[in-house]
């Protein structure tokens, strides 16, 4: 249980869902209303959650930390030893390249084993959209946030300290890591029918095979307890480390936003 000073709205965006979880100040340990809502893109997602908020009578605050799936994001990995801003100003400019979009907001962490910058990007038009369904409500957004950021930091104590291959499952495919002494060396991203085991075995094993990790531990974090019943089969047969599915986020811990 921890102590909030403030009301605080907490989302969580992927391409067609959204979780969104409203934590009244004060002593708290679960939240005032936690849901998750469909639709067609992820502003209507937003959208449906924020109306089904106001149907529980309850008032939203007037900010909002957002958090988006990987889905929503291009990411870069940036060597460490840059410092933070000009890492940030290197990052947008790869971005801004690649992706066309000038309007791109970027963030920045370390990645796990603290010898690359983790940097992700979220286009104009997305933040536009999310930052409009936000204030149609009086609701602006305070920060956004990179799920696999949110994810690889709850689940570090689960992750290898060694050579290993991480797949984290998501709605629509896989984010691949490669480990090297638990420093995150590579990131890929596998658009994939995470419903069907071969393909998932077939997308981890093609990425181990480039990263030259065929012999490596791998550790298979999914996403909710149906994907985890889908895998187990197969993670024993290929001699994976299937982990617990990760929770609601809205449930992980009882501390403020920040």
């Amino acid at each position: 249980m921890a102590l909030r000073l403030r009301s605080e709205l907490w989302v969580r965006i992927g391409p067609q869902h959204c979780a969104l979880a409203l934590w009244r100040a004060g002593w708290r340990s679960h939240p005032a209303v936690a849901l998750s809502m469909a639709g067609d893109w992820p502003e209507a997602a937003l959208r449906s959650a924020l109306q089904a908020v106001r149907r529980t009578g309850h008032a939203l605050p007037r900010s909002a930390v957002v958090v988006l799936e990987d889905e929503c994001l291009s990411y870069y990995l940036l060597p460490a030893q840059h410092r933070w801003r000009d890492a940030v100003d290197r990052a947008r400019a790869l971005f801004a390249v690649n992706t066309g979009d000038e309007a791109l907001q970027v963030t920045l962490g370390l990645a796990p084993g603290g010898q690359r910058w983790l940097a992700a990007a979220v286009s104009g038009e997305l933040v536009h959209g999310l930052g409009a369904a936000l204030g149609s409500q009086g609701v602006a957004i305070r920060s956004m946030r990179a799920a696999l950021a949110e994810d690889l930091q709850y689940r570090s104590a689960d992750l290898p300290r060694g050579d290993a291959l991480v797949a984290l499952l998501r709605q629509r495919g896989l984010q691949l890591m490669a480990l090297r002494h638990g420093a995150l060396e590579a990131l890929c991203w596998e658009s994939c029918q995470v419903d069907v085991p071969y393909t998932v075995r077939e997308r981890l094993m093609g990425f181990a095979v480039r990263q030259g990790l065929e012999n490596a531990e791998t550790c298979v974090l999914p996403a909710d307890a149906w994907q985890h019943a889908r895998l187990t089969g197969l993670a024993d047969a290929e001699g994976w480390r299937l982990l617990p599915p990760l929770p609601l986020p809205a449930f992980r811990e009882a501390g403020p936003a920040t």
